[in-house]
């Protein structure tokens, strides 16, 4: 009997199903060649899922074997002892290693470390200048191996306004050794047309491909399930003047619309008769402006001519000036020479 045996065998492999047939050889002859063959040692906790016959040394599964169940140090390999003997005494024994690697198979769906996660974001006026913002980080857990542990994500949404959502809201996956699904939001300056305070999104991860095989494993989900998570995006913190005007953007009176509509089909016009307006009343300011300047300088001028009285010995009172004889002097060149 050779001292390692190597075999294979996948996670579906049938019970009872034979694995490997182990011959050993006894030089003697009569009762000293029968043999007896059995399982010494080996990987404890999975020991009862092998079975050898004693005469043939056929080792047979009693029950399918999990891969994602094995200790991660043995890498998906499950060695066992096998001694032959001899029937009679005294005993004379070998022993060989039979070293069986469980292949894996697709019997495992992609799950959601967390299964509802509730993201809160400040409205701030400077959010809507933001090309985008990571809402969440969702990590993807696949038991199988890494061949097998590939995946496809899809969104959904829930509530009203799902056209909107499904413009505003995108996923990111990574494969690899830390497998994540990004939730990414954009187009946030949209929220300023349609607000809305609080949207939930519904992230689905399934297998990249279904195995065709059927799940032998007790405890595996049945129908390779897929997962779900729900991430809620809620706006906090949002002042109730800014919320009535943001709905009043959302949801115009007719008016309103009628308004923006003329305003979209007639801009030219809508300058034009804009500046004629500020023409005017910049002219009727300018008129009033000059009215009221002009009735000011009249009370000033007035105010100027009217009569008053300097004191003096000549014109000490009024009478003596109305009273006063006045002379004329005739011009005379001469006197002036």
């Amino acid at each position: 009997m050779q001292e390692i045996y190597s075999v294979a065998i996948t996670e579906e492999w049938d019970s009872f199903k034979e694995i490997l047939r182990l011959q050993a050889r006894d030089g003697d002859s009569g009762l000293n060649e029968t043999l007896k063959y059995e399982i010494t040692d080996g990987l404890h906790n999975f020991l009862h899922h092998f079975v050898i016959d004693h005469v043939s040394g056929a080792l047979s599964l009693l029950e399918p074997i999990d891969r994602e169940r094995l200790p991660s140090s043995v890498m998906g390999y499950i060695s066992l002892t096998v001694q032959a003997s001899q029937a009679n005494a005294p005993r004379r024994t070998a022993r060989c290693t039979v070293r069986i690697s469980v292949i894996d198979i697709n019997d495992n769906g992609p799950k959601f470390a967390e299964s509802s996660i509730l993201k809160e974001i400040d409205l701030l006026p400077s959010i809507f200048d933001l090309d985008h913002i990571d809402i969440a980080v969702l990590s993807v857990l696949d038991r199988d191996a890494a061949q097998n542990a590939g995946f496809v994500s899809s969104i959904q949404f829930e509530g009203n306004n799902t056209d909107q959502m499904a413009t505003m809201f995108r996923l990111q996956t990574t494969n690899g050794v830390n497998q994540t699904i990004k939730l990414i939001m954009q187009n946030i300056s949209s929220l300023l047309l349609h607000f809305q305070s609080e949207f939930i999104v519904k992230v689905v991860v399934s297998d990249t491909q279904r195995s065709s095989a059927r799940s032998v494993i007790s405890h595996q989900e049945p129908d390779f399930m897929t997962d779900i998570a729900y991430v809620r995006v809620k706006f906090k913190a949002v002042p109730a003047r800014l919320i009535r005007t943001l709905a009043d953007l959302t949801n115009p009176s007719p008016t309103d619309r009628q308004l923006q509509a003329f305003m979209t089909q007639y801009p030219v016009t809508l300058l034009v008769v804009f500046g004629s307006t500020i023409c005017v009343l910049l002219i009727v300011m300018l008129v009033m402006a000059a009215v009221y300047h002009r009735k000011l300088n009249g009370g000033r001028s007035l105010q100027r001519v009217r009569p008053f009285f300097v004191s003096g010995s000549s014109c000490s009172t009024r009478s003596s000036v109305l009273t006063s004889p006045i002379s004329l002097t005739p011009y005379s060149s001469e006197s002036h020479a």
